[in-house]
């Protein structure tokens, strides 16, 4: 009876250190469990196909991602720069094996610089983007569980013509092993800063009632933006009119004159609209005649 029992007891032993020595090594696929029964030397089991048997779990991975992106303003100025920054956690009980962020920049915008730090033992990956470039993609990066966050901080460069009312920048995240994924968005409405200036002459720094001249208006800007339809008006003193159409003209680095001319003999008033982009020049030529009497000066 002890002999016996005996074996019963190495059997239950070996099944039990069988149950806790065949499960396999967790490969984010799936998890098998093999528990093997198997009898004392000597003794015949005569079936020995139902001695063996395998438990099979495929993996759900919990990767929960979190992303966030800001740059700490509520406006963006053409011909400026803004700093965003985007962080990426995963919440989830899993790791995050092989996650992708990327980034695509619109109207033009340029990476000014690009830099990536990883937090809690994560890793941010790699990325080929570099200045000057319309979009990144980091790939490769790998999130702890539970917390686990890398912080990329993005400088962007706008150009000084863009005219997007809201200028909004998107980041797209996912883990390509579990199939998790997330984006955040930052939305800035567009703020015009430029400073215009004008600047008036004329030929000579004398007059003669009866006689004419030329007074010649520069407008600069000196940015950073862009601008449209500024006015530009001039309304000429008691005794000065034009003696011929004004004209204006621009640069050739993209300003504009809403029309190449304008006016006509006998008027006192100079009013068009010009475009000025940054570090541009429109130059507006007005032809006057002075009165021959005193008269009409006063």
């Amino acid at each position: 009876m002890w002999t016996k029992n005996f074996h019963r007891m190495c059997a239950a032993i070996v099944l039990a250190g069988s149950l806790l020595s065949a499960q396999t090594a967790f490969a984010f696929t799936s998890v098998l469990n093999t528990a093997t029964v198997t009898l004392q030397v000597g003794d015949v089991d005569p079936d020995a196909t139902n001695n063996t048997s395998t438990a099979s779990l495929t993996a759900a991975l919990d990767v929960v991602l979190v992303a966030t992106k800001d740059d700490l303003s509520l406006t963006y100025t053409p011909g400026t720069s803004t700093t965003y920054t985007i962080t990426v956690t995963n919440t989830g009980l899993s790791q995050a094996e092989d996650v992708t962020i990327s980034d695509t920049l619109a109207s033009g915008a340029t990476i000014g610089s690009i830099s990536c730090t990883p937090l809690l033992g994560s890793s941010c990956g790699t990325t080929t983007a570099t200045a000057g470039d319309t979009s990144f993609t980091y790939t490769g990066g790998v999130l702890e569980a539970l917390a686990g966050s890398v912080t990329l901080t993005l400088v962007v460069d706008f150009p000084s013509d863009v005219a997007d009312a809201t200028y909004t920048n998107t980041v797209n995240v996912t883990d390509n092993t579990s199939g998790s994924s997330t984006s955040a968005s930052d939305a800035d409405t567009r703020l015009v800063s430029a400073d215009v200036a004008v600047a008036k002459a004329a030929t000579g720094t004398t007059y003669t009632p009866g006689g004419t001249d030329t007074y010649t208006l520069t407008i600069t800007n000196t940015g950073p933006s862009d601008v449209t339809g500024v006015t530009v008006s001039d309304i000429l003193p008691t005794g000065v009119t034009l003696s011929d159409s004004w004209s204006c003209s621009a640069d050739a680095l993209g300003s504009a004159c809403s029309a190449a001319s304008g006016g006509t003999a006998g008027d006192a008033t100079v009013s068009t609209t010009v475009d000025v982009v940054n570090g541009g020049t429109v130059t507006v030529t007005i032809p006057v005649v002075f009165a021959a009497t005193e008269a009409e000066y006063l």
